[in-house]
């Protein structure tokens, strides 16, 4: 026998919003009991849902479904495990992610606010309910990945990631989407905005957290290559012409002032035409450095290139390079590429003639 619950939807509901997965949690859970669920709906009237379940409780019970059908349904969804991210590090020397920061922008305040729990013990949380105030938010605080619904008031999802993608100051910020809407012909839409990635509602906790970790991750390691590298190579570290092209940019700039010692940020910024805090904020992104760290680095980079392809001694390309000792030179050098540049030349002599 089967007891018939019917729910009739009123007037007062038409404005309640949800978080777009209720349907499909009933949906599993009656499946699970091998019963049936069904929907009337005229327009304008309203819907009547039929969900059948058993008249026994004991023998849902029985079933042994791990999820229950009272009030701690809820609590049983967002009280899920969390799985650290210490667990997921292979190493001991990765930033720990409490210094990174993520932007959610989701209408439904009860969706917002699980995922917010879900990862604020790992990285700061900003929010926001509409596209329009998330990219004010983005340009404010230049988050490190933004994880946004797809269907939103006043901006949404899609015109907020396309907006993302097209400022110079934010291009480069990873998009994920949450959607509900699981049609290919949507996802095409929202990666031809420029959408990184697509997580479709309902999600396991621990994709989107392990989404968000392996998209920091990847930045990282990208940065860390480039800093241990002596090629300046910004295709290497960018995804797309934007962020490329500020690269390039930047760099040309070092370049023309390259044996200045005194080199300063603001002349960086003046010659390429970028207000303070967006350039710091958009070079610690792209490279994982402050603007003088990587004045460092590209000037370290260059005098590499001197090493082992002109004529100058160390101290000469110390000097060429804008620093003042060469002594100074020579651990910053050390610093940067795991030798000294004696060894560097040597290093690089000995792997070309084994590459004859």
């Amino acid at each position: 026998k089967t007891h018939q619950k019917v729910a009739q939807s009123k007037s007062i509901l038409k404005t309640a919003k949800g978080t777009g997965i209720g349907l499909f949690i009933v949906k599993n859970l009656v499946q699970h009991h091998k019963r049936s669920i069904k929907v009337e709906s005229s327009v304008g009237q309203g819907s009547r849902f039929i969900v059948s379940l058993p008249n026994n409780v004991q023998s849902v019970k029985s079933i042994g479904s791990p999820l229950t059908y009272d009030n701690e349904l809820i609590l049983t969804v967002s009280n899920h495990p969390k799985l650290p991210y210490s667990q997921l590090l292979e190493s001991d020397d990765i930033e720990t992610e409490k210094h990174h920061s993520i932007l959610i922008a989701e209408d439904n305040e009860e969706l917002r606010e699980f995922i917010k729990e879900l990862l604020q013990d790992e990285c700061n949380i900003h929010e926001a309910s509409n596209g329009k105030d998330a990219f004010e938010i983005a340009c404010k605080e230049i988050p490190d990945v933004i994880v946004s619904d797809v269907l939103m008031p006043l901006v949404d999802g899609l015109q907020f990631c396309k907006q993302i993608k097209q400022d110079i100051h934010t291009c480069h910020i990873p998009f994920i989407m949450l959607t509900v809407l699981s049609s290919e012909k949507k996802h095409i839409e929202g990666l031809l905005k420029g959408a990184d990635d697509y997580l479709t509602k309902p999600f396991h906790p621990d994709v989107l957290r392990i989404k968000i970790y392996n998209t920091i991750q990847t930045r990282l390691h990208i940065n860390k290559q480039f800093n241990t590298k002596p090629a300046m190579e910004p295709t290497t570290m960018v995804s797309n012409d934007k962020d490329e092209v500020f690269l390039i940019k930047t760099i040309d700039a070092i370049k023309k002032q390259m044996g200045n010692p005194n080199l300063k940020v603001d002349l960086i910024i003046q010659e390429i035409s970028m207000s303070r805090s967006p350039f710091f904020r958009k070079i610690k992104a792209l490279t994982g450095s402050t603007p003088n760290d990587f004045i460092r680095t590209i000037r370290l980079k260059q005098s590499a290139q001197y090493l082992l392809e002109s004529d100058m001694n160390v101290s000469e390309i110390a000097f060429e390079v804008g620093f003042f000792s060469a002594k100074y030179f020579r651990i910053c050098f050390k610093n940067q590429f795991g030798l000294s540049p004696s060894e560097y030349i040597k290093h690089h002599s000995v792997t070309q003639k084994n590459n004859l």
